[in-house]
């Protein structure tokens, strides 16, 4: 389990950059390990968090029954019946920065490095016209490394959050050139 843990702190924010089959697959990998291995943990916390875990199960009745009423049966299904799995990740999540203190550590660099590495590879394709791959930007769109796919803006506001949320936790913890390298990262 640890193994499983540590693969999913170091390949969170690379996987995402790739496309949507490793992102997938280590979220399958993470859920599945931890409903086998750490069941019991699991259930401790869906009793501990009873308020959140019953908002959350009505809101997964609801999506369910709303599915089973579509006109689109079986694709409505597909998309809603393993919706379950998202409450055993969040909490998956919570037990591997609860395992280790550094953990939370870790999982900020890597994204700290990966938000690094992205800005600075957006910025030369806005001065050369491509990336370090040689993906080229079409008129007012970036590619970066993430290829045809111009989602970069999107990955980029939307983990954003996470970061800063992490560096704040971990603001006093964190050593002071890792904060300035945080503030280069957020700045670009």
């Amino acid at each position: 389990l640890k193994y499983i843990n540590l693969i999913f702190l170091f390949s969170f924010f690379p996987s995402l950059v790739t496309g949507v089959f490793l992102p997938n697959a280590i979220y399958a990998l993470l859920v599945i390990t931890n409903i086998t291995l750490n069941f019991s943990y699991l259930k401790k916390n869906l009793q501990k968090f009873k308020i959140f875990t019953l908002i959350f199960f009505l809101f997964y009745s609801l999506i369910i029954f709303s599915s089973l009423n579509s006109s689109f049966v079986i694709f409505s299904l597909k998309t809603s019946l393993l919706y379950f799995s998202y409450i055993i990740y969040v909490i998956s999540i919570i037990f591997i920065f609860l395992e280790n203190d550094k953990y939370e550590k870790f999982f900020l660099y890597i994204g700290l490095i990966t938000f690094f590495i992205l800005s600075l590879d957006a910025i030369y394709e806005i001065f050369n016209g491509s990336n370090i791959l040689e993906y080229s930007a079409i008129k007012g769109r970036i590619a970066g490394l993430f290829g045809d796919r111009w989602v970069i803006g999107s990955y980029l506001v939307r983990l954003l959050p996470i970061m800063i949320g992490m560096f704040l936790i971990n603001y006093y913890k964190i050593e002071k050139k890792i904060r300035y390298f945080a503030y280069i990262v957020f700045f670009l």
